[in-house]
């Protein structure tokens, strides 16, 4: 390696790291180069928080400005930044504070950094034109076959807790905080964009699975095989029927694939 790449690659981790012992072999002149990059390695880190910030506005709400920047500070030694955009900075932010000693106790965090995660994704994910209700005018035999593309902004989660309270209603004042908690059971959402618009809005447990079958690559048979799990054999194709025309009538579906 030459001389002025290993430089660049000492000066890159000295401020990747916080680590400015690693710029004592770039001194020269007798100017403090560690104390320099220094400079460069706290901006760097306080840049990141900053990203962390916007893109969990609602958890560093919730918890609070100081015990979220020791959040993101234990986040960025853990899992540095990977990608040129800080926007992608902080998808395991969830399995963090599901492992955290201080914050695994409180499992409605997680699941708000999960929440926030998955909205920005689907404000950021790629455009796709939905399909119209005519494209479902398909001849019977080749139903069974036929295969359906989600928007590429659908998220389907299926949370725990009340996150999703969290993330509507905020937190109530500066000086009171909302406590989360357990939800009875289990409740499946699916996220989406129309437009610039995102979506959200809760399932039924038929609908998730047939949701997720179909977003799985499944085709309609497929689909209607994991409805029988919860609904009378006779009613499967109304239900299967119903819920298409929703997903196409929302805009979720953006393509029919006949196999």
């Amino acid at each position: 390696m030459s001389t002025l790449a290993h430089l660049q690659k000492e000066l890159q981790r000295s401020i990747v790291t916080g680590n400015t012992a690693l710029a004592r072999d770039i001194a020269a002149d007798g100017v403090d180069i560690a104390e320099r990059v220094g400079v460069y390695a706290t901006a760097y880190r306080l840049r990141l928080i900053d990203a962390l910030a916007a893109n969990f506005p609602r958890l560093r709400e919730f918890v609070g400005a100081k015990p979220f920047d020791t959040i993101a500070r234990e986040y960025l030694d853990r899992h540095p930044s990977q990608d040129v955009s800080v926007r992608w900075f902080g998808h395991r932010l969830s399995e963090l504070l599901r492992e955290h000693e201080e914050f695994a106790s409180q499992p409605w965090l997680a699941e708000l950094a999960q929440w926030e995660w998955a909205i920005a994704g689907a404000f950021d994910a790629a455009d796709a034109a939905p399909i119209e209700v005519h494209a479902l005018h398909i001849a019977p035999d080749e139903w069974p076959r036929l295969r359906f593309n989600l928007h590429p902004s659908a998220r389907l989660l299926c949370l725990r807790t009340d996150a999703v309270s969290l993330f509507r209603d905020g937190a109530t004042s500066a000086d009171e905080s909302r406590p989360g908690r357990d939800l009875h059971r289990p409740q499946s959402y699916v996220i989406w964009r129309q437009r610039l618009d995102v979506r959200f809005r809760e399932q039924s447990d038929d609908e998730a699975q047939a949701l997720a079958s179909i977003g799985q690559g499944g085709t309609f048979e497929a689909m209607c095989a994991s409805l029988c799990d919860w609904v009378d054999a006779e009613d499967v194709p109304t239900r299967a029927a119903s819920l298409l025309k929703t997903w196409v009538l929302e805009g979720l579906i953006t393509a029919v694939i006949s196999t």
